[in-house]
């Protein structure tokens, strides 16, 4: 890795929440991340960041539901924090995505009120 390269990701079970399902879409929502490492610049480099942060951002929406009826299910004394948490996030990637020319408007996202 080089001085400018950063650091890889990659999931320990440090990262587990003791939910299957919950790990289970953490592991993805790595890979997907990972993706952007793996683009080289060149013709399509535009396009390919658009893909990963457009893949990332939709199954992001996905696991955010899954993970907020998980925690309310359970009672999970920090919900509130945890669904402002998905909300900074969908608003980063929103960001990201206009940046990179990506198709969404802010308005566009669910989880962002």
């Amino acid at each position: 890795m080089s001085r400018d390269e950063p650091p890889s990701l990659r999931w320990s079970s440090a990262m587990s929440v003791g939910v299957p399902a919950l790990d289970s879409d953490h592991r993805c929502l790595i890979r997907i991340i990972s993706l952007l490492r793996g683009i080289e610049d060149g013709e399509e480099t535009r396009t390919m960041i658009e893909t990963v942060l457009d893949t990332l951002t939709a199954y992001a929406w996905f696991h955010f539901a899954r993970e907020e009826r998980v925690t309310a299910a359970f009672a999970f004394p920090q919900t509130e924090v945890h669904q402002d948490e998905h909300r900074d996030f969908t608003r980063f990637m929103d960001n990201l995505r206009i940046r990179y020319g990506g198709r969404c408007a802010p308005a566009e996202s669910p989880l962002v009120v």
